[in-house]
C-alpha cells in the first residue's frame, strides 16, 4: 500500500485548512479592531468622552457638509449668465467653504478626543434653483437656524454627559459664530425686503451684489 503519499496529502490539506482558518481569524480580528472604539484601549486618549457625544459629532459633520453643498449650489446658480450676480455667488461660495471647514474642525476634534470619525452619505440639496437672491438668502437664514438648533442640542447632550471641554469648544468655535451669521443674514434679508416693498428689489439686489464683490 502507498501509505506515505496519502498521509502526506492529508497533512498538506490539514495545514492548508488551518492556514485559511488562521487568516480568517486574523481578518475577523482586524475587522473588529477597526470597528471598535479606540477608547476601549488601555493606552488611549479618551477621558470623560461619552459615545453619545462622539455619535452626535459624527452626525453634525454630515449636517455641516450638507449645508456646504446647499451654499455651493447657490454659488453655482448665481454665477450663471442669466443671473450674473458675482457678488452673491462669492458670498455663497464663502459660506460653503466655511461650512466645510466646520466639518473638518469637528473631524479633527473627534480624533483629538480619541473618537472615531464615521462619515455618512451627504444628501444633495433639496432645492438647487432660486428665482431671486432674496429667496436664496431666506433659505440661508432658515438653514442657519436649523444648524444652530442642532448645535444647541448637542451642547445639551455634552452637558448631560458632563463634558465641559466639548461644551467650551462648541461655544468658542461654533455657537458664537452661529449667532453672528444669523444676525448678518437677517440684516441682508430685511434690507432686500425693504427694497421689495418699495418696488425696487432688482435695484437693491444690484447694490448688495456690488457690496459683496
Amino acid at each position: 500500500m502507498k501509505v506515505f503519499p496519502v498521509v502526506a496529502i492529508l497533512g498538506l490539506t490539514l495545514m492548508s485548512c488551518m492556514g485559511n482558518r488562521h487568516n480568517q481569524v486574523n481578518d475577523e480580528d482586524e475587522s473588529e479592531s477597526n470597528d471598535a472604539s479606540v477608547c476601549d484601549g488601555p493606552y488611549g486618549v479618551c477621558q470623560n468622552y461619552h459615545e453619545s457625544v462622539a455619535d452626535e459629532i459624527n452626525a453634525q459633520i454630515t449636517r455641516e457638509m450638507e449645508a456646504s453643498y446647499t451654499y455651493q449650489a447657490m454659488a453655482n446658480h448665481f454665477s450663471r449668465h442669466d443671473f450674473a450676480l458675482p457678488g452673491f455667488a462669492k458670498k455663497f461660495q464663502g459660506m460653503s467653504d466655511e461650512e466645510r471647514e466646520h466639518a473638518q474642525k469637528l473631524m479633527a476634534y473627534q480624533t483629538k478626543r480619541g473618537g472615531v470619525v464615521r462619515l455618512s452619505n451627504v444628501m444633495a440639496p433639496s432645492r438647487q434653483n432660486w428665482k431671486t437672491a432674496l429667496n436664496a438668502m431666506k433659505d440661508c437664514l432658515k438653514l442657519e437656524h436649523v444648524v444652530n438648533a442642532h448645535l444647541l442640542r448637542i451642547h445639551d447632550v455634552a452637558a448631560t454627559r458632563n463634558d465641559p471641554h466639548f461644551q467650551d469648544y462648541l461655544e468658542s468655535e461654533f455657537l458664537t459664530e452661529q449667532v453672528d451669521s444669523i444676525k448678518e443674514l437677517a440684516d441682508i434679508v430685511n434690507k432686500l425686503e425693504s427694497f421689495k416693498r418699495d418696488g425696487n428689489l432688482a435695484l437693491g439686489t444690484h447694490i448688495m451684489d456690488k457690496e459683496f464683490q
